[in-house]
């Protein structure tokens, strides 16, 4: 999973399981969590990698989305098509994840 947060890549993340938890001490819609593993961190905050430049495309994100499945993102299709391995190769390198 590619978390972003204001229109920048932070994170790749590997779920660990199918599970969902539920926090009942949350009050909000973000009351469910998931146990992963971090893949992937940006180590310059300031800065971290432009949405553009890691999908290779424009994409427009709704604010405050929930979680997108990449292969129901148009422009992604349009950009990679059936390339997943190519797109995941160019991810890795775009943040050098060896």
């Amino acid at each position: 999973m590619i978390l972003r947060q204001h229109g920048k890549v932070t994170h790749i993340v590997q779920m660990l399981n199918n599970q969902l938890y539920h926090d009942t001490n949350a009050e909000d819609e973000f009351n469910i969590y998931r146990i992963v593993q971090v893949v992937w961190m940006t180590d310059n905050w300031e800065h971290p990698p432009e949405n553009d430049k890691v999908f290779d495309c424009s994409i427009h994100f709704p604010r405050f989305g929930k979680a997108i499945k990449l292969e129901n993102i148009q422009k992604l299709q349009t950009r990679w098509g059936k390339e997943g391995l190519a797109f995941q190769q160019h991810v890795q390198s775009v943040l050098n994840i060896h």
